[in-house]
């Protein structure tokens, strides 16, 4: 069966990752630019202390871009398919809401639907994988109940 929700927030997931990697290549190119300018423009400690802040800026971008570069490689490993346990690409409904395990992102919003797209690897995925429909799961004091597996 084609699940066209879990299609969509895979694809919602890869558009959230090119952003992070626009957003860092932006950074960096403007750190650089900054940098380049400023060897221009100034002299003495002045200079030292704003190419030293331009470096290390660019240094915080290349590692938040190497880190984007690397979940997008972990997610283009992620096949879709149908689940009847908590897997990678299962869609786990819960009493406490939605979650879809592929990478670790954080909360999507779809269609005005709050999603929780997580790793496997992280705490809660850990505790949710291989669990099944009625299976309960608790975390940090949170009782989650599943409800659906997709």
């Amino acid at each position: 069966m084609e699940n066209v929700l879990k299609k969509q927030l895979y694809q919602l997931s890869e558009d959230y990752i090119l952003k992070r990697i626009h957003n860092a290549e932006k950074a960096m190119k403007a750190a650089q630019d900054a940098a380049n300018d400023d060897t221009k423009s100034s002299a003495g400690d002045k200079f030292e202390t704003t190419r030293a802040m331009m470096h290390m800026e660019i240094e915080k971008n290349g590692k938040q871009l190497e880190e984007a570069f690397k979940i997008q490689n972990q997610l283009k490993q992620i096949k879709i398919k149908d689940c009847e346990i908590v897997e990678e690409s299962a869609l786990v409904k819960t009493d406490k809401g939605t979650f879809f395990f592929c990478i670790s992102l954080g909360k999507l919003i779809h269609e005005n639907q709050t999603y929780f797209v997580l790793s496997l690897f992280s705490p809660l995925g850990v505790l949710f994988n291989k669990k099944r429909v009625g299976d309960q799961v608790n975390f940090n004091g949170q009782h989650y109940m599943i409800l659906s597996v997709e």
